[in-house]
């Protein structure tokens, strides 16, 4: 596909340049809603209803992605723009659907079924392949369009189903924000009545899942809720029980160098039953990491990974492979 990007800011420049390459090919400039502000992005269709031409309010200039490029929107640029359009036109198979085509088609049998406007969302890259949707909640259904080599015939038959997949999505949008509620709610009773016991949001509510309730005591994270728990009294024990067990218990922040710890079972390069002594943590980068130790033979030991938080570790369950000795 053609692509045409415009410089400007909401100046229109996109829209007249559409006009007048559509005036060119004896087509159509229809404008493509996107998040965008209004009128920044156009697309050209030909006669017969393709539409290789993408026009948009870029910011990158004047340019054409597809088999060449330009940089300019004047008279012999849009002539040498038409003409590359009628070359593509001509070797092109006609029920190919384009990136834009595909979008227009979308976004109005979308549109249509739910009363409520549709607006695509294109990356901002010379050549985008990819193109994302949705209603007025991004986080009640969202479609990602990927026309790798599309035929219209079948994408028009597909048109139903993809109404139908954002029902569902709607569907699970509402149950999803039914079990955050839930969760909300179950891990503000719970702060109220485990001492030492706070809570925080992470994420948020989509069509894909509940935002996640962690709670949390003494600076770890000891639990999550993606929704309130069966018996709340039930729930109150098991996190008193785990806090207590937690402030004896061998955690990754009480591991002290030069302190000996026996290995209670294996995991990476530490073996079951040796005993070694911790030499530190070296943090490699922002996530990946190794917490080293030193046998009694003198060789370095370590296990490695993401400790971005304790509970990704290797090492989460510190106490399930280290006793002090």
């Amino acid at each position: 596909m053609l692509r045409l990007m415009v410089t400007g800011e909401g100046t229109g420049r996109a829209q007249a340049l559409a006009t007048q390459l559509a005036s060119r090919l004896d087509g159509t400039a229809r404008e493509l809603p996107t998040d965008d502000r209004p009128g920044d992005t156009w697309a050209v269709l030909l006669p017969d209803g393709r539409a290789p031409l993408l026009v948009r309010d870029f910011g990158h200039g004047v340019t054409i992605s597809g088999e060449r490029a330009w940089f300019d929107g004047d008279d012999a640029t849009l002539d040498a723009i038409a003409a590359e359009t009628r070359r593509w036109a001509a070797s092109t198979a006609p029920t190919l659907v384009t990136l834009v085509e595909l979008a227009l088609l979308a976004t109005a049998a979308l549109t249509d079924a739910f009363g409520e406007p549709w607006t695509a969302s294109l990356p901002g890259v010379a050549i985008p392949t990819e193109c994302w949707l949705h209603g007025r909640d991004e986080h009640a259904a969202s479609i990602g369009l990927f026309p790798r080599g599309a035929d219209r015939p079948r994408i028009v038959a597909a048109l139903p189903q993809l109404v139908d997949y954002v029902r569902a999505q709607h569907a699970a949008y509402a149950e999803n924000r039914a079990r955050a509620a839930r969760a909300e709610a179950a891990a503000t009773a719970l702060v109220a009545r485990v001492p030492g016991l706070t809570s925080s949001r992470l994420g948020f509510t989509s069509h894909a899942g509940p935002a996640v309730l962690s709670l949390s005591a003494d600076g770890r994270e000891i639990a999550q809720l993606t929704d309130a728990p069966a018996d709340l009294d039930a729930a109150v024990a098991q996190l008193e029980a785990l806090i207590a067990h937690n402030r004896v218990a061998l955690t990754l922040d009480k591991l002290t160098p030069g302190r000996r710890y026996r290995v209670l079972a294996s995991l990476q390069e530490l073996q079951r039953d040796t005993v070694v002594t911790f030499i530190g943590f070296d943090d490699i980068d922002n996530h990946y990491g190794r917490y080293e130790f030193r046998t009694d033979d003198g060789r370095v030991v370590a296990v490695s990974g993401d400790f971005s938080r304790a509970s990704h570790s290797p090492l989460a369950d510190t106490a399930r492979y280290l006793v002090p000795v």
